[in-house]
């Protein structure tokens, strides 16, 4: 008797198993990210973890959906003639990249919302 519920057990166990792995989308660990370049310049991100690299680019005034691997990066902005890094960023959610016009001032604090706001740029006298 005490085989037979053993038995059960174990199968109702693969069986779960089974059902939940089939029940998760394809894209499980991706996150969509949707960049948004506001700036009159072409904008560069790169994006670095250990098992994933990524590298964009975005013309002024554009608009773009990317799919991008859950992780911790080190993110490397380039746009407005500035370059901006931050050394952790976990992406483990939908995000909005968001490129304000250049040497705009942070107005915003929306959740999931990462705005890259570049140093003012002082050409060459």
């Amino acid at each position: 008797m005490k085989k037979r519920s053993f038995n059960f057990i174990v199968f109702s166990v693969l069986l779960t198993s089974f059902f939940l792995s089939a029940a998760l989308p394809a894209g499980w660990g991706k996150y969509r990210v949707t960049v948004k370049n506001n700036t009159h310049t072409k904008v560069y991100i790169k994006l670095q973890a250990p098992k994933a690299y990524y590298y964009f680019k975005l013309n002024p005034g554009t608009k773009k959906n990317y799919t991008i691997k859950a992780a911790t990066y080190k993110a490397t902005f380039w746009g407005c003639y500035s370059k901006k890094v931050i050394k952790k960023w976990e992406l483990n959610r939908k995000y909005k990249i968001l490129f304000p016009v250049c040497n705009a001032r942070d107005h915003g604090n929306e959740m999931g919302v990462l705005r890259i706001l570049f140093p003012e740029y002082k050409g060459e006298d």
